[in-house]
């Protein structure tokens, strides 16, 4: 099969075409000298729905097709900027003009680091999806057209489909119903990976399949690294918005090797339609009649998936369908509904019945993709989704003795004999943590002067003298003094401590429990990790010192920090002192020792490991 073949027909039209009625062979002769007809019936439940005839031509004539369409060029289109939207006309002499929206390019990964396959070498295996897109579908099908979504950024798509096709219709000097847009043909040719200077060629060594051609039907691609490399990616790269995708798109013009012509009873796809619309009431959105004719046209074995819910062929059908059932709803300020109008467009179905036989009739072509000399360079920068962030401490509540603050000092050594700080995410083995202090903060005492808190002076009758035995009086002194602490603490703060306090990597520690009921704890400087831009980067890992996992302790079920941070003891003296001048004092002077209390306040980050595109240039 030629690789780069795109079949534009629905999957169950081709098995309408091999499973229906019979087929009639108008023409059997060689392809190469004759075209060859086939005609087929869809059946629904039994029942016939509608006709397909298809015409297949030469080899003869597709050869002779191709050379004219080397002629053909892409013409740029002024199109308003806010639409988010670059569109091509592709002209030649060969097929009628067609009006192409440029493509972009969806990356989206859903791994976390631990769960990353390695291979023999220590290197690991980061896979991911890669679609290019037309961005005029808010999601695109990831395993058929039954199966399940993913959503479109927003900044990947066209902002209004309704508006840019009035914008290129205008500019066409052509009805809407006439044309739909859609996204370049081509194909991926190269796709490279560019993380902080360094490009990885990711191309995967199957390129020339025709998935690789498809608008929005995503592939998935592999970047094979060494695990620090596979970090630094999935980490500080993302994070620093250091990571693109780089596609190398091989524009491709279409060969038409047989035309399709598919007729149905059109009272029937009348019918089909409003029975989709009994769940509302007219006037209809723009938007809720074209879901009602898509789901009707897909009931009736209309399911053209290849391409997504929303490809060229359907939006042809759909655009076609509306034309022929429905109608505008004339301005009328009296109506209820006339508020609803003045935003969007209205439309009311036909009132008619239509004849016996009467048919509606869609015709497209099975195309064939030639590789044309224009090539599109297509960039996605990613951004991390998935990471889990917490809260530790609270930066305002300085020295608040309260049981939310990450403190050295236990609380409660009956109900948490370990001090532990619990944070609500749990890592596992090979994740990667961020845990960024944004506070640091320790008690200081202030040691006071000795002070005199009392005092006594008097006259003491020491003696007699003289003939009348008069008292001779002495003057008396007794002082009281205090040495204590007194005043309020005073409390340093270090914005970060990373740097600049010793005890703080020894001090803090992780705190892991295991699924068969085992506790460890660890000391940040006992597993691998780096200090950057304000935070430390630790390694959920075995360590020489930390070996945290084995045959037994596999699972982590529960997680926290611990505030073990033991500052120089200080050391004073405390107590009271009595003086007197007429005998002996006595002092109660003892050495009294403090631990300073330290609290810490930062944001703890577990790295979901998952990225998305937060852009994309064509």
């Amino acid at each position: 099969m030629n690789p780069f073949k795109t079949t534009v027909l629905s999957m169950s039209l081709m098995a309408a075409l091999s499973a229906c009625a019979p087929q009639k062979e108008s023409a059997p002769a060689t392809p190469d000298t004759k075209q060859v007809s086939m005609n087929s019936d869809i059946y629904v439940n039994g029942e016939k729905m509608g006709e397909i005839h298809r015409q297949v031509k030469t080899q003869d004539e597709i050869d002779k097709l191709k050379e004219k369409k080397r002629s053909s060029s892409l013409i740029p289109l002024p199109v308003s900027p806010e639409l988010s939207a670059s569109v091509f006309k592709l002209t030649g002499q060969s097929v009628e003009d067609q009006y192409l929206v440029a493509p972009r390019v969806f990356v989206y990964s859903g791994s976390r680091l631990s769960k990353l396959s390695k291979t023999t070498d220590g290197s690991v295996v980061i896979p991911f999806n890669i679609a290019l897109i037309d961005g005029l579908s808010p999601r695109i099908h990831t395993a058929g057209v039954s199966g399940p979504t993913q959503e479109i950024p927003e900044a990947l798509r066209v902002k209004s489909y309704r508006q840019l096709h009035e914008e290129v219709a205008r500019y066409a000097d052509k009805k809407k119903e006439d044309f739909a847009l859609a996204a370049i043909p081509g194909c991926a040719s190269k796709i490279t990976i560019s993380a902080a200077g360094q490009n990885f060629d990711v191309t995967p060594a199957h390129l020339s399949d025709s998935d690789f051609c498809e608008v929005n039907k995503p592939f998935t691609v592999n970047l094979k690294v060494p695990e620090n490399i596979a970090q630094y990616i999935l980490g500080t790269a993302l994070r620093a918005n250091m990571v693109d995708v780089i596609v190398n798109y091989a524009v491709t013009a279409p060969v038409p090797v047989s035309e399709l012509s598919v007729r149905f009873d059109k009272q029937k796809v009348y019918d089909a339609i409003v029975m989709n619309l009994q769940a509302s009431y007219p006037p209809y959105g723009e938007a809720e009649v074209e879901y009602a004719v898509e789901k009707a046209m897909k009931s009736m074995k209309m399911s053209i998936h290849i391409q997504g819910d929303y490809n060229e062929q359907m939006k042809l059908i759909v655009t076609q369908a509306i034309a022929t059932f429905f109608e505008k709803m004339p301005p009328n300020p009296e109506r209820p509904s006339a508020g609803k109008c003045q935003k969007m467009v209205c439309l009311t179905v036909k009132q008619v019945k239509f004849e016996h036989q009467e048919k509606f009739e869609v015709q497209w072509a099975q195309l064939e993709n030639m590789r044309m000399e224009k090539v599109f360079r297509l960039t996605s920068k990613l951004q991390p989704v998935n990471d889990e962030q917490v809260t530790i401490g609270k930066d305002a509540s300085i020295g608040a003795a309260t049981a939310t603050e990450f403190s050295n000092k236990n609380a409660n050594s009956a109900t948490n004999p370990l001090n532990v700080y619990s944070v609500g995410i749990t890592p596992q083995k090979g994740d990667t943590v961020y845990f960024r202090p944004t506070l640091y903060t320790w008690e200081r005492r202030k040691l006071e002067q000795e002070v005199q808190f009392n005092s006594k002076v008097w006259r003491q009758c020491t003696g007699r003298v003289g003939i009348e035995n008069s008292c001779s009086y002495t003057t008396r002194h007794e002082y009281w003094y205090r040495k204590e602490y007194l005043g309020q603490d005073i409390w340093v703060s270090t914005v970060n401590p990373l740097g600049s306090i010793p005890q703080f990597l020894n001090g803090v520690k992780l705190y892991f429990r295991f699924a068969n009921g085992e506790q460890m704890t660890c000391p940040l400087e006992d597993l691998y990790g780096t200090n950057e831009d304000g935070r430390r980067t630790i390694q959920i890992e075995n360590t020489p010192n930390c070996p945290l996992f084995d045959a037994e302790r596999k699972v982590i079920t529960s997680f926290g920090l611990i505030n073990d941070i033991k500052l120089d003891a200080i050391t004073y003296t405390a107590g009271e002192r009595y003086v007197t001048d007429y005998g002996p004092g006595h002092n109660t002077y003892t050495e009294k020792v403090y631990s300073p209390t330290v609290y810490l306040a930062g944001q703890l980050t577990l790295l979901g490991g998952s990225f998305i595109s937060g852009s994309s240039v064509p």
